[in-house]
């Protein structure tokens, strides 16, 4: 470049424009004539005047469109009306660079800003044409480049949002299925968008609904890999969120059986894994966690992989290769609270198992104190652990059977499960211990009432006919 402007005051910005007038004066022919014009708007930006900057602009592309800086200037005119706030004006430009340069590296940036300008402003219509105009040019492309496929699926995504806003799941399907139609040929598109429809099912609670449709979409799909494996490995996770295990555990074993089960992505070996822990098929879990390591090349997917695999191995009683693994995945920083939980959870169980009960308490205890599933289940690891102490001394011994008490009674409405069963029948126990007959007495009622079938029942029933027994007269 001949010209060149640099960090100038107000004053200074008025010079340079002064001297690239001059030249253009002097003389109007050379060929660094556009980068005058260009230098002209450039100052009249950094000088903030807008106005006289887009004119220098519109300048620069009307007597020059070929030049290489060209098609900078149009594109810099729609950036400068949006710093004035001047939507309108803004999508009028970016859509004369779109008209104009249809080839420029930044038409894809470009169109994607014009429809979400449209859709921020409400003209949904408008704004989803615009997105269609986004996906058609990547599928008119003679190859599809990872940009415009991302922008593609990007669209597809918007577009799903406004059509979900207007409350029509069944056009939202529709529209989907038109797309993976269009990119059924592009394995990453192809699955994102058979997970976008099991997406739609499920946040309308549609599960028995989206069930059919992706099994439609495996059967109408069956010679494409992708989409066929994309549907079943939905299928798989909206039976583990409908809590249908047998249902879940079958669509596993069709995975496994896929004649394509190589090329299995790392979200699929996850969902089998997680199947496999869910019907304590530690070893199948194993397996494709670790096979799910090997191929995952997002950090998160690894992460989960790792933290999946520490379970399979300590549900193999594998337990120090197991508090690797954990301790492996708790070492990414980018882990959300809910698989940092699960792991220390899994650590914790690892502890216990191996004898380190100090460890184990110090992981159990937080989670114990949070809320869900997870906290039901460190809350009865810890009331089993104080239930379970032994010590000589029989005021450290009530301090135990307090403890236990007040961790089992975070189990007072938690789910049915062993040890929701083990924490009400236990709960007597340390009643009886601490000399509290009508507390145990009641908790003993209360557990038979609650686990007419559970684990004690015998037990209960024996404790009962003692505590509950009414006193000997004298």
């Amino acid at each position: 470049m001949l010209f060149r402007s640099g960090p100038y005051d107000t004053n200074s910005y008025d010079k340079a424009i002064s001297t690239f007038e001059a030249f253009l004066k002097g003389w109007p022919a050379k060929p660094q004539t556009p980068e005058a014009i260009y230098q002209i708007a450039r100052n009249h930006v950094s000088a903030n005047r807008p106005e006289p900057a887009i004119k220098a602009y519109q300048e620069l592309v009307n007597r020059f469109p070929d030049h290489d800086l060209s098609p900078y200037a149009a594109l810099e005119i729609g950036t400068t009306y949006a710093g004035l706030n001047k939507k309108n004006n803004m999508i009028e430009a970016f859509r004369a660079f779109i008209n104009k340069y249809p080839n420029h590296a930044k038409v894809g940036d470009v169109r994607y800003a014009v429809a979400t300008e449209l859709e921020a402003t409400n003209r949904l219509d408008e704004a989803v044409l615009a997105y269609r105009d986004i996906i058609n040019n990547a599928l008119a492309a003679p190859q599809l480049t990872d940009d415009s496929r991302n922008a593609a699926i990007s669209a597809v995504l918007r577009i799903t949002g406004i059509t979900e806003k207007r409350n029509d799941p069944k056009t939202v399907v529709a529209d989907l299925e038109q797309f993976v139609d269009k990119f059924a040929n592009d394995d990453i598109a192809a699955r994102t968008l058979v997970g976008q429809i099991a997406g739609v099912y499920a946040k309308n609670r549609q599960s028995d609904d989206g069930l059919v449709k992706l099994e439609e979409l495996a059967q109408k799909y069956a010679a494409n890999n992708a989409i066929r494996q994309a549907a079943v490995i939905s299928m798989t996770e909206i039976a583990v969120a409908d809590k249908k295990i047998d249902r879940a555990n079958a669509l596993v074993a069709r995975l496994l059986a896929d004649p394509a089960k190589d090329k299995l992505p790392p979200s699929a070996l996850l969902t089998i894994g997680k199947v496999s822990m869910r019907t304590d098929k530690f070893t199948q879990a194993k397996e494709n966690y670790e096979r799910a390591l090997e191929v995952a090349a997002l950090p998160r997917d690894k992460t989960l992989a790792q933290a999946g695999l520490g379970q399979a191995l300590l549900g193999l009683k594998q337990y120090d290769a197991a508090q690797s693994a954990f301790l492996t995945a708790l070492q990414d920083e980018r882990n959300v609270a809910s698989v940092v939980n699960e792991t220390q959870l899994g650590l914790a169980k690892t502890y216990e198992a191996k004898g380190q009960t100090e460890d184990a308490m110090k992981l159990y205890r937080p989670i114990a104190l949070g809320k869900g599933e997870l906290s039901f289940e460190a809350a009865g690891r810890m009331g089993n652990i104080f239930a379970k102490s032994e010590s000589p001394d029989p005021a450290k011994m009530k301090e135990y059977k307090i403890s236990a008490l007040q961790f089992y009674g975070r189990l007072l409405f938690a789910p049915a499960s062993p040890l929701s069963d083990e924490a009400a029948y236990r709960s007597g126990e340390c009643h009886e211990y601490l000399k509290n007959p009508a507390q145990a007495c009641s908790a003993f009622q209360s557990y038979l009432k609650r686990f007419p079938n559970g684990r004690f029942v015998d037990e209960a029933k024996a404790k009962i006919r003692v505590v509950c027994a009414p006193p000997k007269a004298e």
